[in-house]
C-alpha cells in the first residue's frame, strides 16, 4: 500500500494511469483511475471539471463508476471511476482541482483481485 503525507479522511484526487489494450482509431486508448474523496457536490464538481477539459479537445470520454461509499470516521465520501480516453494526463489538467493530488501505482488492474477491493480496503476499513 502507498505511503503518502494527505490522510485519508481529507479531500483529494488519488489518481493513476495505465494503457487500456484498446484503440481509437490509430491512439491507444488510456485507462486514468480516480478515487475522488470529497463530499458529494465536491465530487461531482471535480470530475465534472475533468470530463470538460477532455471534451475541450476531444469527441468524449467513457466514464465508468466502479465504487463509491463514505470514508470511515469521516463524514466524506469517495467515488472511484476509471476514464478512458487516447488523450495525455496533462488534459485532464489535475492540478487545476482545488484539492491534494496522490499519485498512486498501485491503483491499477490486477489480474487475481479486483481493483475494487484495493480501493474498499483503503477507504472502509
Amino acid at each position: 500500500m502507498v505511503k503518502v503525507n494527505v490522510p485519508k479522511n481529507s479531500r483529494h484526487v488519488r489518481y493513476c494511469a495505465e494503457p487500456s489494450g484498446d484503440f481509437d482509431f490509430d491512439h491507444r486508448m488510456v485507462k486514468y483511475h480516480l478515487v475522488f474523496v470529497n463530499d458529494s457536490k465536491g465530487i461531482r464538481r471535480n470530475l465534472g471539471l475533468i470530463v470538460e477539459n477532455i471534451n475541450e479537445v476531444s469527441s468524449g470520454v467513457n466514464v465508468n463508476e466502479r465504487l463509491k461509499g463514505k470514508v470511515k470516521n469521516s463524514d466524506l465520501q469517495f467515488l472511484f471511476v476509471t476514464l478512458e480516453t487516447p488523450l495525455n494526463l496533462e488534459v485532464l489538467r489535475l492540478e487545476n482541482l482545488e484539492v491534494k493530488l496522490i499519485k498512486d501505482s498501485e491503483l491499477y488492474e490486477r489480474e487475481y483481485t479486483k481493483i475494487e477491493d484495493y480501493v474498499s480496503r483503503l477507504y472502509e476499513e
